[in-house]
């Protein structure tokens, strides 16, 4: 159900090397996804996400060390925490994905108050990043997750380790995640300050959120609540896209 036609394959090793295509003045994209400008892309997002960006346009990002998964924050403590290889080249980071629909997606990320799933084409996400107001002096970088078994994601934790900290170095390491989340075939977008930060967030603002054209509403909602959620974005936040309450594929919809 719901594979992508950009499924990324498994990787048994990082690159050494990401020879970043620059796309507009401050935005380097992986040649990896280069052919996907056309492709549709997904964000899903807690109820609070969707609403500060549709309402505002303000997008938040994280920095890896407040991830609440603990094999990631593993590798984000082992590698950006202070006194760590990257602790001051630290990235501040948000994921999308390609993957349309699956209960592995929805479930992972849901919580009591339910998820909404944006869309938009991988394109519009860069027009997306390239007309955001960020905080500061700054580099974006996108890219799709490496996802290595856990032998191999160790076994590059320590090759980082003793290599010589540089920030090529610490954009690869963003993109490494085990091969069990290989389902989330995800790009993950992330922002470098050109001043040292120590805040645990960052906020995009001005990011043009007419360019999402689909917005659908967690389908482990009950349709009360759907309904609701449905009648905010379009009755008081006035959003132009599609919104709908997910059927999970059991009836044709558009993706």
């Amino acid at each position: 159900m719901g594979r992508s036609t950009n499924q990324f394959l498994l990787h048994e090793e990082m690159p050494a090397k990401i020879k970043w295509v620059q796309h507009g003045d401050d935005l380097y994209v992986d040649p990896l996804l280069m052919q996907s400008c056309g492709t549709r892309v997904y964000r899903y997002a807690t109820l609070a996400e969707a609403f500060g960006l549709i309402s505002r346009g303000e997008w938040t990002f994280a920095k890896p060390t407040e991830w609440t998964d603990k094999y990631e924050k593993y590798i984000a403590e082992e590698l950006f925490d202070a006194g760590r290889p990257f602790g001051n080249l630290v990235g501040f980071v948000k994921c999308v994905s390609f993957e349309y629909s699956s209960e592995a997606m929805w479930r992972t990320y849901s919580s009591a108050g339910g998820l909404v799933r944006l869309s938009w084409t991988f394109g519009d996400l860069l027009t997306m990043l390239q007309e955001a107001c960020w905080p500061s002096k700054h580099k974006v970088y996108v890219a799709p997750v490496r996802y290595l078994s856990a032998p191999m994601l160790r076994a590059q934790i320590d090759t980082f380790k003793n290599a010589k900290p540089s920030s090529q170095h610490a954009k690869r390491a963003l993109l490494m995640k085990r091969n069990g989340f290989a389902f989330e075939n995800e790009i993950r977008i992330s922002y470098f300050s050109a001043i040292e930060d120590d805040s645990k967030f960052i906020t995009a603002k001005e990011v043009p959120c007419t360019l999402i054209d689909r917005v659908l509403v967690d389908p482990y909602l009950g349709s009360w609540q759907a309904k609701e959620i449905c009648r905010i974005f379009k009755d008081v936040l006035k959003v132009s896209a599609d919104v709908a309450h997910s059927k999970f594929d059991t009836v044709s919809i558009p993706m």
